[in-house]
């Protein structure tokens, strides 16, 4: 069974992931863009699995669109990312970033466990929402935007989640589906659906 962590517990990894951002604006000065960290990190409903530690999820959004002339365009501005994180993070204990399909996974391990990892996208602002950076193949040799679902309403649906028995259905469909990630979706992805299904109980 996983349980949620310590707010207090938290902070020495954000603290160190702005550290790592503010090494990678002295990077990367080409391009405009912020960061934030969203999902369950933002909103202290992280949970820790026993032997993968707990995640944090961070999206650094390009204040303009971006509209790339080719996928290896992608493909290159996301390794750039990610070879920066690499110079910053490992030096500080933490493995290579994994190139996942559309994160930048960052852990930090500890003998045959994870401690905690950091998960970061990259989003593009478009009219209709926000799109993502993504591989569409398994060799990962082909990149495009792909829109984020659920990315404009969610933060509407979350602000109607008020008082303490709403909290408590929320965080106990959480952690129902973090203890049950068959799919291995990611901890946003899970936060978005149970936010859904607890506004669907108004």
């Amino acid at each position: 069974m996983m349980n949620y962590v310590n707010k207090k517990e938290l902070q020495p990894y954000k603290d160190l992931f702005n550290e790592g951002m503010i090494f990678m604006h002295e990077k990367i000065d080409e391009y405009k863009y912020n960061y934030r960290l969203v999902g369950s990190a933002k909103r202290n409903l992280v949970i820790e699995h026993h032997n993968k530690g707990f995640d944090l999820d961070y999206q650094i959004i390009f204040c303009e669109s971006i509209q790339p002339k080719s996928s290896r365009e992608l493909i290159e501005i996301k390794n750039r990312f990610r070879n920066i994180f690499n110079e910053f993070f490992v030096n500080k204990g933490y493995n290579y970033a994994d190139d996942s399909t559309s994160a930048i996974t960052i852990k930090y391990p500890d003998d045959s466990k994870i401690i905690n990892s950091y998960d970061v996208v990259l989003l593009s602002p478009e009219n209709d929402g926000y799109y993502v950076f993504k591989y569409q193949n398994e060799e990962k040799t082909i990149m495009s935007l792909a829109k984020v679902k659920n990315s404009l309403g969610f933060q509407k649906n979350y602000k109607k989640i008020k008082g303490n028995d709403m909290w408590s259905l929320l965080r106990e469909k959480y952690r129902f589906k973090k203890n049950n990630n068959i799919k291995q979706k990611k901890s946003f992805s899970l936060l978005i659906e149970a936010v859904n299904e607890t506004i669907d109980t108004l």
